[in-house]
C-alpha cells in the first residue's frame, strides 16, 4: 500500500506459478536451485547467499476478455517476434489442442514478465512484447507498473 510516510508491505502471497513469483525468479541467481534442494534435504548450514541481480523486473498477465468473470476459451494464441533479452513468457490459462495449436483455456492466459535498468525500460519492453501476442479478447491493463516509474514520487 502506497502511503505518505511510503511504501507498507501488508501482506505478500508468493507462490510458484503466481506473477509476484514469475517476477522475482529470474531476478535470482542459479543457485537458488541448489539451495532449495539442500532445503528439501534438511541441509541447510546457515550461510547460504543468494546474489540478486541489480536489474528490476515486472510482470503484465494478458487475460481473456470477462476475466475474472464470465470468460471463454479455447482461442488460438499466436505469438509473434518476441524480443527475448531479457523476458519471459509464462503460460498458465493454456492448453494444446490434439494437432498442437496452443489455445486459451482459462482467464489468466499468460505472463509476460521483463527485466532492464529501470521500471520503465521493464513496462514498455511487456508492452511491447504484448503486441506480437494476439489471441480473440485478449485483455491486459495498461495502467501496470505507475506506481514504480520515473515520474511517480512517494511523496504526495
Amino acid at each position: 500500500m502506497v502511503t505518505k510516510s511510503g511504501a507498507k508491505v501488508i501482506e505478500y502471497n508468493c507462490r510458484f506459478g503466481d506473477p509476484e513469483c514469475q517476477t522475482i525468479m529470474p531476478l535470482l541467481d542459479y543457485d537458488f536451485l541448489f539451495l532449495l534442494e539442500k532445503c528439501a534435504m534438511g541441509k541447510l548450514v546457515g550461510d547460504e547467499k543468494i546474489d540478486i541481480s541489480d536489474k528490476v523486473s515486472g510482470c503484465v498477465i494478458a487475460t481473456s476478455k470477462g476475466y475474472p468473470h464470465e470468460y471463454k476459451t479455447g482461442y488460438p494464441i499466436k505469438i509473434g517476434n518476441i524480443d527475448k533479452k531479457d523476458c519471459q513468457i509464462f503460460d498458465s490459462g493454456t492448453c494444446v489442442s490434439e494437432n498442437g495449436e496452443l489455445l486459451t483455456d482459462g482467464g489468466r492466459v499468460l505472463s509476460i514478465v521483463c527485466q532492464d535498468k529501470d521500471f520503465d525500460a521493464v513496462f514498455e519492453k511487456a508492452y511491447k512484447n504484448l503486441k506480437e501476442i494476439n489471441f480473440e479478447g485478449i485483455y491486459f491493463r495498461n495502467d501496470i507498473g505507475h506506481q514504480v516509474r520515473k515520474n511517480f514520487s512517494w511523496e504526495h
